[in-house]
């Protein structure tokens, strides 16, 4: 695992909302923040977040098979996020993360909890 990344803002990337995660590598615990919408205001929303929990890069789920659409969506968010906050963005791997949320937390969270299971599948990998 890269050492310069101890603080990370995780997102779960959807065209109508996006769910975000706050992550500490070196213990690998996350806490979930509110989910936002994918509208105009984001990114001062998203400043919001950066400005409190001072990330030193961006952790991004992506799926192995996106549509064209949401590839596009996809690749247009993290240059606003580069270009926004001169921060690396990396990208992980996020088929099945959904998938392992338990029904019982299917509400207005879920794709928070889902940007938390990008995070510890990342961490988890990193540390093999």
């Amino acid at each position: 695992m890269n050492k310069n990344y101890n603080m990370l803002l995780c997102f779960d990337f959807g065209v109508k909302k996006i769910g975000i995660c706050f992550g500490e590598t070196i213990a690998g615990s996350s806490t979930p923040l509110p989910v936002i919408k994918n509208n105009s205001e984001s990114m001062k929303k998203i400043k919001s977040y950066v400005d409190e929990w001072d990330p030193d890069a961006f952790l991004i789920g992506c799926p192995s098979k996106p549509s064209e659409d949401f590839f596009r969506q996809l690749n247009i968010f993290k240059e606003n996020l580069k270009n926004e906050f001169k921060l690396e963005v990396i990208e992980s791997n996020e088929d099945f993360t959904s998938q392992i949320i338990s029904s019982e937390f299917k509400n207005k969270e879920y794709d928070s909890l889902s940007a938390q299971k990008i995070f510890e599948s990342w961490v988890n990998t990193k540390n093999e």
